[in-house]
């Protein structure tokens, strides 16, 4: 077995102390090391091919540079997409990631978050599972992370708990859909939410209906449909709406749309002639489809970036107090909405014809 080149072998290369190659190589200020040795010791750990122990270093330094990821589906491009984003975001700032797939679960997120500490990640951005956040049991994942004594940061989903917080203001972009949709002149718009638990889905549905208030047109819960963040309910709930006479549909996210779009295919309703249909999260393929679709786009690249600073700022001890960052979402639109049969002529109402349609 060929012998492991040490830090020492280093410095013997050069003729100097082993401290003096650890400073070069830790890239310490301040020290009166002139640049013509630098320069030798880094050609000589070129030369010898010698790869840093980076447990025994951490173990000195008290930091590992490295930063433990949890998310809840990594098979959702939304997920995959920011992680990609983070890693790329926190390379550039010399830290790894480790990644972690909680499959939805409690269990796998307090799981995740004890195997990461025992691994002394410097710090942790979490994306609670949909199990962590029903019924308040999120209470447990929270007094797990702050047992770590690591810092951390809620990325997209959290709780109404004391920490960093980056996520896009779904409120607003519920909001924001729906008026869209009311200025083409839809009234029957149908809802298919997301899990209820989870922040984001109960904020989109929490902005329709304020959307609809505003406008007079109370709530209908026959039109509302929630259920996970998949194709797969998607095309159920559509299976369900799509006989409550609806012009449109907002679904929460680009997969349930997607199953919208099945659905209607199947029943050959036209999309968007006669029924309009908005997504959320502009996954890669929304763009791609038959008639592309009209969606929300996260800003993926503010939210990665945001989390990275936030995390490593707390890291560094830059930050005492719990951050909040809310961005803002931008509606995409394409080709899936348009004004309901029958309205192309009529135009759309003011809020009093809302109001008076309606009782």
């Amino acid at each position: 077995m060929q012998k492991r080149v040490t830090i020492k072998d280093v410095a013997a290369q050069v003729g100097v102390s082993a401290s003096t190659v650890s400073i070069v190589l830790n890239d310490k200020q301040g020290c009166n090391i002139p640049d013509s040795t630098r320069q030798r010791i880094l050609e000589a750990v070129r030369a010898l091919d010698y790869n840093p122990d980076y447990v025994a270093r951490s173990l000195v330094m008290k930091k590992t540079d490295t930063i433990g990821v949890i998310v809840p589906d990594i098979s959702n491009t939304f997920f995959s997409d920011t992680i990609k984003v983070i890693q790329r975001m926190l390379d550039g700032r010399g830290y790894a990631i480790v990644l972690c797939n909680s499959d939805e679960k409690l269990e796998n997120d307090l799981k995740n978050v004890k195997l990461l500490a025992s691994r002394k990640v410097d710090g942790l951005i979490v994306t609670p599972s949909a199990e962590t956040m029903r019924g308040g049991r999120y209470t447990e994942l929270y007094a797990l992370l702050k047992k770590t004594g690591k810092p951390f940061v809620l990325l997209d989903r959290y709780f109404d708990e004391s920490a960093n917080k980056v996520m896009v203001d779904n409120t607003r972009a519920g909001y924001e859909v729906t008026e869209y949709l009311l200025s083409k002149g839809h009234r029957r718009i149908a809802c298919i939410g997301g899990p209820q638990e989870l922040s984001s889905a109960a904020n989109r549905l929490a902005g329709y209906k304020a959307a609809l208030a505003a406008h007079g047109i109370p709530a209908d819960e026959a039109l509302i449909a929630c259920g996970p963040y998949d194709t797969a309910w998607g095309y159920a709930a559509a299976q369900k709406l799509l006989s409550q006479n609806v012009t449109a549909i907002f679904a929460s996210n680009d997969l349930q749309a997607y199953g919208v779009i099945a659905c209607a295919k199947e029943r050959g309703v036209k999309i968007p002639k006669e029924l309009s249909l908005v997504g959320f999260d502009d996954l890669t393929y929304s763009s791609l489809l038959d008639v592309p679709l009209t969606t929300v786009r996260q800003p993926i690249e503010e939210l990665a970036r945001q989390a990275a600073d936030i995390l490593l700022a707390a890291i560094e001890g830059e930050e005492e107090q719990p951050r909040e960052v809310r961005l803002q979402p931008e509606l995409v639109v394409r080709g899936t909405v348009a004004e309901p049969c029958g309205m192309a002529a009529a135009g759309t109402n003011t809020k009093a014809e809302d109001a008076k349609e309606n009782g």
